[in-house]
């Protein structure tokens, strides 16, 4: 069979374009975690999954692993979020994710995605102008803290496709 799918759950575009890129390399199908159907799943021998991450959890993972109960699919998980690709930075996100993980034997790959407060639904620019005046309220900000304060005041682009590189290569072998 040797079909692969990619799915994205992307609320601002970051995951759906690395997801895009990611198919658009493997020569596979991508698609919105919205519009997945169990039909999709059983065509599929491996499934990439890119979404992104908020407050440390991976959008959607857990609905995921329901749809994939019962099913032999060889599964990536991507995390898609502002904080700066790192060791520690993966770790993290291993970590908060666990549980949610455990299913899938792959490594867990993180990218860097965009964060522009003015794209943001009206809930969530709300959030980030209470998370702001919180941060510049505070004693001892962390670097992380500062990192997220300077992105709310100024929008970071940092997507790279270029980064799935490393995903795909482990793929393609």
């Amino acid at each position: 069979m040797n079909k692969t799918l990619v799915i994205h759950h992307s609320k601002y575009g970051s995951s759906k374009a690395y997801g895009e890129a990611i198919a658009k390399t493997l020569n596979a199908t991508a698609q919105s975690f919205k519009s997945l159907k169990n039909k999709d799943l059983k065509n599929a021998d491996t499934l990439i999954y890119v979404a992104g991450v908020y407050i440390s959890s991976i959008r959607g993972l857990k609905k995921l692993n329901k749809k994939l109960t019962n099913t032999n699919i060889n599964t990536y998980i991507v995390g898609v979020g502002l904080g700066p690709k790192t060791t520690e930075t993966l770790e993290k996100l291993k970590a908060h994710n666990e549980k949610a993980l455990a299913p899938h034997t792959n490594p867990l790959y993180y990218f860097c995605g965009d964060f522009d407060v003015k794209t943001f639904s009206f809930l969530h620019r709300v959030m980030m102008k209470m998370l702001k005046k919180m941060l510049k309220n505070k004693a001892d900000i962390t670097e992380d803290e500062k990192y997220l304060l300077n992105a709310i005041e100024n929008p970071v682009k940092q997507i790279d496709t270029s980064l799935t590189s490393e995903l795909t290569n482990h793929i393609k072998e």
